[in-house]
């Protein structure tokens, strides 16, 4: 099996190459998009809402930690309520490799539909159990390193002169945990391409394909962070609105509660658009996928599974890394990416049309 050595690319070369990708495709894309993030958050803000309603995080509770514990215990979970819980669990793996689904198709040119945030229900028991060991993996990595930083820094901030050092450790702590959490990021990504892999296979070879590059990631995602403020100000708005409206049960802070809740569901369905793409700009970089060229080259239709039954000797590494005993480059593709003009890399949006999928 052949390993490209892979251009590398900058974080400003990423974001501009998935805003190239989206060019034309944003008022299709953002439907599926808006299912997802629906599906994913509302949830979460149903259950923010059982928990206002309770009294539960109300100015008088959460000054009292006992009377909080105790108001805690005596809440009553409603039946909507806990069927989103129970469904949140079962399909988030599959709304997120939906999500991977999405992107990836935006970025290698392939026409698609609304029904394109359902795909991750194809390979609905890879994408859960993905998920599931995410889960479990960040678990654990949080209680080696955020756990004991807490109670360091707890312990420290008991005595004056520790409590300096005890905050550096947490926050080196956090930051350690965040890496090591980051590795699982193409998870998603590798499942998209490669549904015959086992769920524990899709997570070691996105460990290995992140195993040097989780810092570039990291400063990637951090890049976004100023989008990720103006993306969540509506919707925390709209929850600071939802308390007010529990505590006077005012039907017009209700109202503005739900039009800044929805406005905050567009704008974080459109960034998350926007960094979905630029994530899988840098999947297809760093796994040597380049079929988002619109150029043929040996791995463009490829899947891993297909890499590795091809040369079993490879199957210890993660699909399409380029290896240090590679001297190959990927020809014409993204070669010198940071001279390479954007629209030699990704193609128009008017070919869009050129592939007709089955969703």
């Amino acid at each position: 099996m052949e390993y490209y050595e892979v251009p590398e690319l900058t974080n400003s070369d990423i974001r501009r190459l998935a805003r190239r990708a989206l060019q034309g495709r944003w008022s299709r894309a953002l439907l599926p998009m808006l299912i997802i993030t629906l599906a994913l958050l509302l949830p979460a803000l149903v259950q923010y809402w059982d928990l206002l309603s309770s009294g539960l995080l109300d100015a008088e509770t959460t000054q009292d930690l006992q009377k909080m514990v105790q108001k805690f215990n005596e809440q009553e979970t409603g039946l909507f309520s806990s069927f989103l819980s129970f469904f949140s669990f079962l399909c988030t793996g599959a709304f997120s490799l939906a999500a991977a689904a999405l992107s990836i198709r935006i970025l290698r040119n392939e026409t698609f539909t609304a029904g394109v945030a359902f795909t991750g229900f194809r390979q609905f028991f890879q994408a859960f159990l993905v998920d599931l060991l995410i889960s479990v993996f960040s678990m654990l990595w949080a209680l080696i390193t955020v756990f004991p930083g807490t109670v360091i820094m707890t312990v420290g901030l008991q005595f004056g002169l520790l409590a300096l050092p005890g905050i550096a450790i947490f926050i080196g702590a956090l930051v350690a945990y965040i890496l090591l959490v980051l590795r699982y990021s193409m998870a998603f990504f590798i499942a998209q391409d490669n549904a015959a892999l086992s769920a524990l296979e899709v997570i070691r070879y996105s460990v290995t394909l992140m195993k040097t590059r989780v810092k570039q990631f990291f400063s990637l995602q951090l890049s976004f962070i100023g989008w990720i403020i103006l993306a969540v100000l509506p919707m925390s708005a709209g929850m600071g609105f939802m308390a007010m409206s529990a505590d006077t049960e005012s039907t017009s802070l209700r109202g503005i509660a739900i039009l800044l809740t929805a406005i905050g569901f567009l704008t974080v369905a459109m960034l998350q658009l926007y960094m979905n793409t630029a994530e899988a700009v840098y999947y297809s970089a760093i796994s040597g996928n380049f079929g988002i060229a619109g150029k043929p080259d040996e791995l463009s239709d490829r899947s891993t599974e297909q890499a590795l039954e091809s040369d079993p000797d490879s199957q210890d590494q993660a699909p399409g890394i380029a290896t240090e005993e590679s001297t190959d480059t990927v020809p014409d593709i993204l070669s010198e990416a940071e001279e390479v003009p954007a629209d030699e890399i990704l193609p128009d949006a008017s070919a869009s049309e050129k592939q007709e999928t089955d969703d």
